[in-house]
């Protein structure tokens, strides 16, 4: 049967209450216009037949190079596919419209029940009551948040639907925390109510994730990833080593996400599960930070280790951060990296595989325009993808595109 994959990776928008009182933030247009191109990263998740829907045309240069790669997929952006099976991104307000406009017919869950199992109030309450490490503490007021024991020591307060450290920060001191609570003080007195989630800072050795399925069935494990972070922000996931997976085993991780599957299903969840979890310095697990029920980056870096995995390489998926001294377009770098024998052709040898060519344009001619390049480094190890990552950014600077680096090599 032929699937449909579309939509917005910005699912908290479309989830969060408009009433809701929100942490501080710097409003960013050109992350926005950056975001807004990703749906085509979901040609990762295609198979021959399917349908890529997305908001704007896929740049030729790279239909091109991923045909060449073997992906058949069509690509639209509207039409109609009488029977074909949904898979948007998140289940959010306008899916069941998409649906109808385009013909399509599956088994969705209801937008409200998808947006109750993505609040981090759920999974906090499913944590306390799996009686798991870690599940934090709820506040629902200015007095609350001052107030709580977690508060008096370093912690991360998050809003209930941000995504990739939008909607949270870091408070080590209460100074910051004063200012915090004059912040959502003047929101209270707007009107708007407070709910958050408040979590102790843990001293981590390794944040990873693990990916499964529910459907009318039960649920299918699909996967554990670790995943690498700028701060509060996703920077990069590859497959979690096999010592790693054997660990997490015998802690239990599995186990419990049996029962998280089991308490999704039950409450009338169907679809893609992403649980994000840590393990820490002292060797204590966290199973149960958040669920993201909803597709994910580390879900399709498993579609792309399924996919080209069988030639031994490991494919490490990662984003970075470019700024422009000229305006260099996607063409421009996929030629550069061809030449410079960077890019990956299949088979078993190394290279990287661009996942967006919009995201890398998708604010020029702004001369102050800022893009991602999110690429898959199809590498024997990590040692291996930090070095071709590097020569990436060395390319493109070559290029007159900054990439700013981070510790370890990988790009930011």
């Amino acid at each position: 049967m032929t699937t449909v994959h579309f939509g917005s990776f910005n699912a908290e928008a479309a989830w969060r209450d408009p009433a809701a009182a929100s942490l501080p933030e710097v409003k960013d247009g050109q992350a926005q216009r950056i975001v807004e191109t990703l749906d085509e990263v979901q040609f990762a998740l295609c198979k021959e037949g399917d349908v890529l829907l997305t908001a704007r045309p896929m740049l030729p240069s790279h239909r091109e190079y991923l045909a060449s790669l073997g992906f058949r997929f069509e690509h639209a952006l509207d039409g109609l596919w009488p029977g074909a099976q949904p898979a948007p991104y998140a289940v959010v307000r306008g899916v069941e419209e998409i649906c109808i406009r385009h013909g399509l017919a599956g088994d969705l869950p209801p937008v409200e029940v998808a947006r109750k199992v993505n609040s981090k109030v759920y999974s906090h309450h499913l944590a306390s009551a799996l009686e798991l490490f870690g599940a934090g503490d709820v506040v629902s007021s200015v007095e609350e948040l001052s107030t709580s024991p977690l508060a008096g020591e370093p912690c991360i307060l998050k809003d209930p639907f941000g995504v990739s450290g939008k909607g949270a920060i870091v408070v080590r001191a209460r100074s910051e925390l004063d200012r915090v609570l004059a912040h959502l003080q003047r929101q209270r007195e707007a009107g708007r109510f407070i709910e958050f989630l408040l979590q102790p800072l843990h001293d981590r050795a390794t944040d990873f994730s693990c990916h499964f399925e529910i459907d009318a069935e039960g649920w299918r494990p699909r996967g554990m990833q670790v995943m690498e972070n700028d701060g509060l922000s996703f920077s990069a996931v590859r497959p979690a080593p096999r010592e790693l997976q054997d660990q997490l085993d015998g802690l239990g991780q599995w186990r419990v996400m049996e029962r998280v599957a089991r308490a999704l299903k039950d409450d009338g969840y169907r679809g893609p599960v992403c649980v994000d979890a840590m393990l820490l310095r002292d060797g204590t697990l966290v199973p149960l930070l958040e669920i993201n029920a909803r597709k994910s980056m580390g879900l399709i870096n498993l579609w792309l280790q399924e996919r080209f995995g069988g030639s031994g390489l490991l494919s490490h998926l990662s984003l970075m951060n470019l700024s422009f001294r000229r305006a260099a377009g996607f063409d421009e770098v996929l030629e550069a990296l061809h030449r410079a024998g960077l890019l990956y052709g299949g088979g078993e040898r190394p290279g990287v595989l661009p996942l967006s060519g919009n995201a890398v344009v998708a604010n020029l001619p702004d001369p102050r325009a800022r893009g991602r390049l999110y690429v898959s480094a199809m590498a024997a190890d990590q040692a291996d993808a930090v070095r071709m990552l590097g020569a990436v950014g060395a390319c493109l600077e070559s290029l007159g595109v900054n990439v700013p680096r981070r510790p370890g090599g990988l790009a930011a």
